[in-house]
Parts: structure tokens; sequence; C-alpha cells
């Protein structure tokens, strides 16, 4: 359990659970994690994990702004 602070409302403790551990090239990871406040719960669901992949920079980079 933790703690966070929302603007709105303050600090509130919200707890989060991890399951549905799967083998990913040998290392388990949690396929399912789900955290839960007083004002919301929210679950995220994994559907694949890649190690030591390629990712491309361009993904990092800001957005051209439209005139």
């Amino acid at each position: 359990m933790l703690k966070i602070e929302l603007p709105q409302v303050g600090e509130i403790e919200q707890t989060t659970e991890f399951s549905d551990y799967r083998d990913a090239d040998g290392v388990k990871v949690a396929f399912s994690v789900r955290a839960t406040s007083a004002v919301q719960t929210s679950t995220v669901a994994i559907t694949k994990v890649e190690h030591n992949t390629k990712i491309d920079e361009a993904l990092f980079s800001k957005p051209v702004a439209e005139k």
C-alpha cells in the first residue's frame, strides 16, 4: 500500500496487486496489474512482453507542431 497525492482530493492510499504471472524469456512477469483506491480502480492487462528489443528512437521525439 502506498499514499498518492491527488489535486482534487488530497492524499489517499492506493493498493496495487500483481497477478497472472507468466514466463517471458525465463522471467516471471505479472500480466495483470490492478490498482485500487477510495476514488477509483484500474486494471492493466498485458498481452505481450519482449525483453531487449530494438525501439525506434522516433517514438521518443516531440511531435512537430501544426500551423
